[in-house]
């Protein structure tokens, strides 16, 4: 048992460094084959756009006319030689029920943004947020409403956060169906964050013997907190291990290491498996103070221990970096 609990440290300390770049001068000797380059990849364009400011026109909104709606959303030059390719504002009339998508259009340098809002009714309540994309794949995304469903299959409070490049459905011989991440989906409510995989094939635990016991995870870091690039001390991964039982542990379970010693708890995390969907419910707690600013950046991965003595393993998938902005914005029409 001992030695699987090793094997199960080892594996989640891929999933550390997947997630944070900064601890891997620690571990360089033992990373899985193809890691290194991962992790540089990672290193160099984890900084996804970012909304500094909103202005609407006419403000407060008036009935029977269009609203426009300007944002400047950009990619800081001074970490990262990238730039916002893309914007959207959405918005709802209905609590959240339902979404119209607005694609917004670049005014100049990809920083400056506008849409039209159409004209309402007086006194319609308008719920709305942003999104945004990099040319790397990174993702900038508002979360304008409360998460009201566990599991939240099909909640529509739960919103798109990013993948991993072209081809998403990527060819079995390389991630097998199973690890494939298809989809990813983030959500807030006043106690909890929630994230969803969704994965091509299924989620399965795989097999003690042999050993190919999967792994499915990601890592969080509260920008709030401190160091916006260390998660090993600033922030977590939460994993699924469906066999961890053969090491003692908890199949769902949060790892940290907020000092020199690596934690592993089955507190303050919830995991619900149910065939290409895995949901995550994380206890705020974990987190640290996320208000008034709430921004938190999430990275996912999987992969499988193959070995256990020597510890072996890879990962097969892995999505670029979400910046998380737990803002609600609403109106209503005059």
């Amino acid at each position: 048992m001992k030695l699987a609990r090793i094997a199960m440290i080892g594996a989640a300390l891929v999933f550390v460094l997947l997630a944070a770049p900064a601890a891997r001068a620690q571990l360089d000797g033992s990373l899985p084959p193809g890691t290194q380059e991962v992790l540089e990849e990672i290193q160099r364009t984890m900084y996804p756009p970012w909304l500094h400011t909103v202005t609407l026109e006419p403000d407060p909104p008036r009935a029977g006319e269009p609203t426009l709606v300007s944002a400047e959303i950009y990619s800081d030059a001074n970490k990262i030689n990238d730039k916002a390719i893309e914007a959207y504002l959405f918005y709802s009339t209905d609590e959240a029920r339902t979404w119209e998508v607005i694609e917004m259009d670049d005014k100049g340098s990809a920083r400056y943004w506008e849409a039209e809002l159409p004209p309402f009714e007086p006194g319609t309540e308008v719920w709305y947020g942003f999104s945004a994309g990099d040319a790397t794949g990174n993702v900038f995304m508002e979360t304008p409403c409360y998460v009201t469903t566990w599991p939240p299959e099909d909640d529509t409070c739960m919103f798109d956060i990013a993948l991993d490049e072209p081809p998403v459905d990527d060819p079995r011989q390389l991630i097998p169906n199973d690890f494939d991440i298809r989809h990813m989906k983030a959500g807030v409510d006043e106690d909890n964050l929630y994230i969803e995989m969704t994965v091509e094939g299924s989620i399965e635990p795989g097999s003690v013997s042999p050993a190919y016991m999967h792994l499915y995870g990601f890592g969080v870091a509260n920008m709030d907190k401190g160091n916006p690039t260390d998660i090993v001390s600033q922030g977590f991964l939460g994993l699924y291990v469906p066999l961890a039982h053969v090491a003692n542990m908890q199949p769902c379970m949060i790892v940290s290491q907020p000092h020199n010693e690596i934690l592993f708890t089955s507190d303050f995390i919830q995991c619900h498996a149910q065939g290409e969907h895995l949901w995550f419910r994380i206890d705020n707690r974990q987190i640290g103070p996320t208000r008034p600013k709430g921004h938190l950046k999430i990275i996912a991965a999987n992969g499988v221990v193959t070995s256990i003595a020597p510890f072996g393993g890879m990962y097969y998938d892995y999505t670029h970096v979400t910046s998380l902005s737990l803002k609600g914005r609403s109106f209503v029409v005059e």
